[in-house]
């Protein structure tokens, strides 16, 4: 506490609080002056409203429409799944406060420093006017203003800056016309929440969040008497920026409170020791979910064809502040190895490599809703939601189209095929390992060990349109291009449109539409738009059965596959990799019975790496690292699982040659489908006719 504020005894702040004694040399002059201004005061007014009703000014109730008809700006607020504030959009920043909600402190504190008698008067103060005059007379200066609160408010709806006679007599004449209109406490109700206090906020509300980072109702007394203090002269008393302007204020506004009778001269002398502390403004827009935000603010524009800033919408969404929290420290936490993969891009090595990129996005498979959007490393550095935006090819992850098609057309996963190279026009596939070539293969070793031309084989007995065509009914709304090579990852799309397709094959073969808003009402609680129940947003892409060979393909991924080396995740989770040439797009697209995780890592330049990099070591770590924070507090008997349908049996299959085998591994059959043969020649004639290893498989 400074040694100024502590030398502030009882005796002196009587002092400060009675009214200043007047020398009697000076008393028959102040009286005449006070006798004569309160006269012209009167008279200006009595001569502003018979100009009025002449049509000098030409006033009428039209003239007051801004006020009488005032419909309060609020900013729009967004909110998660359990309804706790996340967001909010304006342009000027609103809280709008009903005026029963305000802190009698604030209102005391606001009348005894702005207009003592505002329940008193009918519009203007002839009084304040008088008080005016005496402080100009004692101190030489314009120290104290005379203007009501009917007349600030008129000033600042209506009127300009201008300081001319005639701007004086319309707003008195405006200001006598409004109190017949509107009652006291709409009057003050509409000053508190509308008038600007500077650092972008306009009312009491709002200044209160600017300021000092909290509610309205949670401030103090002293606090709530230094906001009373801004409709001054708010850049002035700006707190931010001249603390010392604004405690000074602070001081007049409480002092003021206890001439006013509101406050005891003790009481006034505890506020004015309270310490002041204050706030910087950290938008609540990047705290929790910044680029969920973003697109909530597209979504709701296009819901409801309109500009949502300071509208009062209260916009409900899907978002859970858990999960996101998970995803966006997994994130954070991969910095490291997302740098240290710097060192293997392709391209000229003088110049500064970029900074790797990465993404993640979590929905729920059976109601759509989108629980948690990452849509870059750092908001700050990048606003560009690639979740949603990103347009990047998927690699092997769209195989799931071409496979979960084939099973529907008949084919089965101990299909055996012959992996040579093969040429489409002037489309040459190629396999991530030359070792693929020149062997045989079963429909699923060739899924899980991602080989590509087994893929193209299939695609062109199934037909190319058909697997377009089946993309879009599994949630791919990207345009697809009409060439072999988009089965294997040759079209772009984006992380939303992969959501949905292993959505799909997640919630049994249903695709439900990807949602991030369930509800939008005004700040009075009518509904302007509510999202349909997922029941109606459902359209099946596959039978039940064939979905849940999907998801046993998909698990044969972690089994033997290209996610070997997170075998454990197999337990409860299933998926599939995905990268482009030269690695450019990583990939990694899995889910578990509760939600569908899809990670993408790259550059956004479509900067290339070296061999040694892919989904496996990119994108797969992000994935685990995410899906192991969901599930570090469960228990195995926790640990969530997926229903077999009737009609789907299981059976020991040789991996490359199809037939029985007890030494295989698991497939599984539409029962009827299961293989019959228990050997194959085939086994004698290949190089070991075992397996060298369990990967080998």
């Amino acid at each position: 506490m400074s040694k100024k504020l502590q030398d502030l005894s009882d005796t002196k702040i009587e002092r400060m609080v009675r009214n200043h004694s007047w020398r009697p040399g000076w008393f028959a002059f102040k009286i005449s002056v006070l006798l004569t201004f309160g006269f012209l005061s009167v008279a200006c007014a009595g001569i502003g409203i018979w100009l009025s009703n002449l049509g000098v000014f030409d006033l009428s109730e039209k003239d007051l429409t801004a006020i009488t008809e005032y419909k309060p700006m609020d900013n729009s607020v967004v909110f998660d799944k359990d309804d706790r504030k996340i967001g909010e959009f304006f342009s000027a920043y609103y809280v709008y406060t009903k005026l029963e909600d305000i802190p009698e402190p604030l209102i005391e504190a606001v009348l005894a420093i702005e207009d003592r008698n505002f329940y008193k008067h009918q519009g203007i103060d002839v009084k304040a006017m008088f008080r005016a005059m005496v402080s100009i007379i004692r101190t030489k200066s314009i120290s104290q203003g005379a203007s009501t609160i009917t007349q600030q408010l008129v000033r600042n709806f209506l009127l300009t800056r201008e300081k001319t006679f005639a701007r004086k007599i319309k707003e008195i004449a405006l200001s006598m016309l409004l109190e017949q209109k509107l009652s006291k406490d709409r009057i003050l109700e509409i000053y508190l929440n509308a008038l600007f206090l500077g650092h972008g906020s306009y009312g009491v509300g709002a200044a209160a969040k600017r300021y000092f980072g909290r509610p309205l109702q949670e401030l103090e007394a002293h606090e709530l008497a230094l906001i009373a203090g801004l409709f001054q002269s708010p850049s002035a008393y700006n707190p931010h920026r001249s603390p010392k302007k604004a405690k000074a204020r602070q001081r007049k506004v409480i002092i003021a409170m206890a001439r006013s009778g509101y406050l005891t001269v003790p009481q006034a002398k505890e506020l004015l020791k309270r310490k002041l502390s204050y706030t910087s403004y950290n938008p609540i827009n990047t705290q929790v979910a910044p680029y969920f935000i973003d697109y909530v603010r597209e979504e709701t524009a296009r819901l409801l064809g309109q500009n949502v800033k300071n509208k009062g919408l209260r916009i409900h969404t899907t978002l859970d502040r858990d999960l996101q929290k998970k995803a966006r420290d997994t994130i954070t936490g991969s910095k490291r190895f997302l740098e240290e993969s710097r060192a293997y891009l392709l391209g000229d090595l003088d110049q500064k490599p970029p900074s790797i990129e990465a993404a993640l996005l979590v929905t729920d498979p059976k109601t759509g809703h989108i629980l948690a959007m990452v849509g870059g490393r750092d908001y700050r550095k990048t606003q560009f939601n690639r979740t949603v935006h990103a347009k990047r090819s998927p690699g092997s992850s769209i195989k799931p189209v071409v496979y979960s098609l084939a099973l529907e057309e008949g084919f089965k996963w101990s299909d055996m095929l012959y992996v040579s190279p093969i040429a489409v026009k002037d489309y040459r596939p190629k396999n991530y390992s030359t070792q693929s070539f020149l062997t045989e293969t079963t429909l699923l070793r060739a899924f899980y060990k991602s080989i590509n031309t087994p893929t193209v084989e299939i695609a062109q007995k199934i037909g190319l349109d058909k697997i377009l065509d089946h993309g879009k009914r599994m949630g791919i709304k990207t345009p697809l291009k009409k060439e072999i090579g988009t089965i294997l990852g040759g079209s772009e799309v984006t992380m939303l449109d992969m959501s949905q397709v292993y959505g799909t094959i997640a919630n049994q073969g249903q695709r439900v539409e990807t949602i991030a808003i369930t509800k939008i009402t005004d700040r009075n609680g009518k509904v302007l738009y509510e999202s349909p129940p997922p029941a109606t947003r459902l359209d099946r892409a596959l039978s039940v059965p064939v979905s849940y060979l999907m998801v046993e393909g998909l698990r044969s991924v972690f089994k033997y596959g290209t996610a070997y080396n997170f075998r454990r995740h197999a337990a409860y989770a299933v998926g599939k990799t995905g990268t482009s040439d030269q690695s450019k797009d990583n990939w990694f697209c899995g889910f578990t019975p509760e939600l569908v995780a899809i990670v993408w890592a790259g550059v956004e330049k479509h900067q290339g790496f070296e061999h040694t990099i892919s989904a496996t070591t990119l994108a797969l770590p992000i994935w685990s690292s995410f899906i192991q924070k969901v599930m570090v507090d469960r228990d195995e008997e926790q640990l969530p699982s997926f229903i077999v349908p009737e009609g789907v049996i299981e059976a020991k299959v040789h991996p490359k040659f199809g037939y029985r085998d007890e030494s295989g591994i698991t497939m599984h059959f539409l029962e009827g489908q299961e293989p019959e043969a228990q050997n194959s020649n085939l086994k004698v004639i290949s190089r070991s006719g075992s397996y060298r290893s369990l990967f080998d498989r």
